[in-house]
């Protein structure tokens, strides 16, 4: 029989710790998984190639002067910069390593294998240095790391098809 007036003996520093465990997307704050890693990098990526093009098709139905596709393409590559450093930075920290690693994902060629370090590695199970384990993914984080390959896919067959058959 057990003392009802003991004290629990629940794990309390995780229970703490808890409160907030996904801060905003682009925080340079706490961890990321490996799923959410794939959804926020590469839905970045989407959003910025359809603004891109958007600012292209605006450029040539206008006949604009080609600033506006220039300047957007400029203003685009800063934020995908500071975007991937951000992403790197966090999905490092779930790691268990150090922020300064995130310099790997801008040397050309070494971006690569970080990258897909990066993607596969899986993360430490429990809290670490940078803070508690990543919550569990939401619906739209699984729907967009399973559609995004599914997408990219479906352009390579839809494109790659008829370019060979026209041969």
């Amino acid at each position: 029989m057990t003392n009802p007036y003991s004290m629990p003996r629940a794990q309390l520093s995780d229970i703490a710790s808890d409160a907030r465990r996904n801060p905003e997307v682009f925080s340079t704050d706490g961890r990321i998984g490996r799923l959410r890693y794939w959804s926020y990098s590469f839905g970045a990526a989407l959003l910025m190639l359809f603004v891109d093009g958007a600012a292209e098709v605006y450029d040539a139905l206008y006949n604009a002067t080609g600033l506006a596709p220039a300047f957007v393409t400029v203003l685009l590559a800063i934020l995908s910069f500071i975007a991937t450093v951000i992403l790197a930075r966090r999905r490092l920290q779930d790691l268990g390593k150090s922020a300064k690693s995130s310099i790997l994902v801008l040397i050309p060629l070494v971006n690569l294998g970080a990258f897909l370090w990066l993607l596969f590695a899986p993360g430490d199970d429990g809290a670490n240095a940078y803070g508690p384990r990543p919550e569990p993914n939401s619906t739209g984080v699984k729907i967009v790391g399973i559609a995004l390959p599914l997408l990219i896919l479906a352009l390579i067959v839809f494109v790659g098809i008829p370019a060979y058959q026209h041969r």
